[in-house]
């Protein structure tokens, strides 16, 4: 089963929602990063063409730039 892609939603709307807003916006990065390693996982078990686990692996380095931004930390920039 494929998941399908995310919308072309702005990451941000989640950081700017009053009190509590960091915490919020973390918990949405960080749910966005696990379908985003989710989906590179399956697609890699199902063989799925090279242009779209190239396509996953971006998602998944883009999603973990955020979180680390989101946390001030880098320690999810790690090689995919």
């Amino acid at each position: 089963m494929r998941l399908q892609p995310r919308s072309g939603r702005n990451r941000d709307e989640h950081a700017n929602r009053g009190a509590g807003s960091a915490q919020w916006g973390s918990h949405v990065a960080r749910i966005h990063l696990t379908t985003d390693y989710r989906r590179l996982s399956t697609d890699m078990v199902a063989g799925a063409d090279q242009r779209v686990i190239a396509s996953d692996k971006a998602a998944v380095v883009e999603s973990r730039q955020y979180y680390a931004q989101l946390r001030g930390s880098n320690r999810f920039d790690v090689t995919v």
